[in-house]
């Protein structure tokens, strides 16, 4: 079998941050074997435009994965994957000033996901099965001064079968699912009840085709299917086609529809003082489509633009506040919201040492004829890369530019909602790493270089500039 591998790191730094993870495989004739722990805490900085309260959180993850492949034309993949995580948060001062405030609150989460999939058939097979079930676990319990204020469990489990079959240089792929949610929410009665138990089941069918026309014309055409329990059956698809015009030149071109169901916490969910559920929603349904060009310039400049449009009916508005309770619901929003623009992509290769990426969005968003909020109309980045010291150490300077984009703020009763404005910033990050031998990096890293001073959500206070710096250690590379 192959060599086992052990690898891992640690790095810490601003806020008392603390980051390490430990992963390492192992393999033995048909067996292989994989797991992996990583840890994240950091004391955090302060969310609200006042106050001097640091919001700390902490989060861990461990995984193993297990495979067989006994047989050429059989394999089992096993997975488990597990969250434990805890972070503070501000809530909102009504009363006073509208805006976050130092709050003794928190949300502690737990999430388990496991998977066994059984595949048959070799790679070069004319039909290859997939059997697989997957279960998802997560529970999210809000704390209030150390106190657990209301808690939601949700269950979700799967079953799934497909299979490809391949029909010359096209592929077919057919597979059908059947997913069960259980949602379980407990807390005090105020106002409302949160105490809820719901549940939902759905089963998809889907149906992939993937062609080839000539050598220079692809496309795929796909259908879904679902028959929901809660909400009416829905029928959607999508078709894309990519054609090489010539080795150098390459066309895209795709149109779709889509559906977003409303989530259990908007329909069921109940938050004292925050948040009414909302159990008339109806999903979302959107059509999409865009078309594109991928141009290279030699072997060294690669170009890729990109016109799309969505149109979208029964946008969710997750935050509809209403002054007179201080609390906040979910809603349809009226008419429909459109979104369009244009993306252009830059990948240049200056020689062995330097590359560079950058990226522009213009986009257009409104619903019911106003402008979206939060959506800049101009944004981008850019991304250095540098490489030097005969290859072992490497330099990457990134930029993000985020546009003007406008907000909504709620000040005390009995003064109406405002439109505010979030300003255009540049977020520089700055990040290095050095091999110092075949098994050990050092690599250092800082956010927010040049300690820009934003928001990205009106009232909530983002990181300023920030260090972090650590090792990395690997065996049987």
């Amino acid at each position: 079998g192959a060599e086992p591998s052990l690898d891992g790191y640690i790095e810490t730094g601003a806020h008392d941050t603390l980051n390490n993870a430990l992963n390492g495989t192992v393999q033995a004739g048909e067996w292989r074997l994989g797991a992996s722990y990583e840890r994240l805490s950091t004391d955090g900085g302060n969310i609200a435009r006042s106050g001097t309260e640091d919001d700390r959180s902490d989060a861990t993850t461990t995984a193993l994965n297990v495979s067989w492949d006994g047989r050429r034309d059989v394999s089992v993949r096993l997975s488990a994957r597990s969250v434990d995580a805890y972070s503070q948060y501000d809530t909102v001062d009504y009363t006073i000033t509208g805006l976050p405030a130092d709050s003794d609150v928190a949300l502690a989460t737990t999430q388990l996901v496991a998977q066994l999939a059984v595949v048959a058939g070799s790679g070069d097979a004319r039909v290859r099965h997939r059997i697989a079930a997957r279960h998802f676990d997560t529970e999210n319990r809000n704390l209030s001064n150390g106190v657990e204020d209301v808690s939601a469990l949700s269950q979700r489990r799967t079953l799934s079968y497909q299979a490809d079959v391949a029909l010359g240089r096209d592929t077919l792929s057919i597979a059908v699912e059947h997913e069960v949610t259980d949602f379980k929410q407990r807390g005090p009665v105020d106002f409302g009840d949160p105490n809820q138990d719901r549940e939902m089941d759905v089963t998809s069918v889907v149906l992939d085709y993937q062609g080839r026309l000539g050598s220079r014309l692809s496309w795929l055409a796909s259908a879904r299917f679902d028959d929901n329990s809660v909400f009416d059956d829905a029928l959607t698809g999508r078709v894309s086609l990519a054609w090489s015009v010539t080795e150098q030149t390459r066309l895209m071109a795709s149109a779709g529809s889509g559906r977003k169901n409303p989530t259990f916490a908007e329909l069921y969910g109940y938050y004292p003082g925050q948040f009414v559920n909302n159990p008339d929603l109806e999903p979302e349904a959107s059509v999409g489509m865009e078309v594109g060009l991928e141009q290279r310039l030699g072997d060294a400049l690669q170009l890729q633009f990109v016109l799309f449009r969505q149109d979208l009916d029964n946008e969710i508005n997750g935050f509809v506040f209403d002054p007179l309770t201080f609390l906040a619901t979910a809603e349809n929003m009226s008419g429909k919201s459109k979104r369009s623009g244009a993306e252009l992509s830059l990948r240049w290769d200056l020689g062995d040492a330097v590359m560079i990426n950058a990226n522009y969005t213009y986009l257009d968003a409104s619903a019911d004829e106003i402008r979206e909020i939060r959506r800049p109309r101009h944004s981008g980045s850019l991304d250095v890369d540098y490489e030097l010291l005969a290859g072992r150490g490497r330099v990457t300077l990134g930029a993000a530019y985020g546009g003007t984009r406008s907000d909504t703020f709620f000040p005390p009763w009995p003064n109406p909602p405002e439109t505010v404005a979030l300003h255009s910033h540049w977020l520089v990050d700055l990040t290095a790493r050095y091999r110092l031998s075949r098994s050990v990096d050092l690599f250092a890293r800082v956010g927010n270089l040049l300690d820009t001073d934003y928001e990205q959500v009106y009232g909530y206070a983002t990181p300023g500039r920030a260090a972090y710096a650590g090792v990395q250690l690997a065996f049987g590379r």
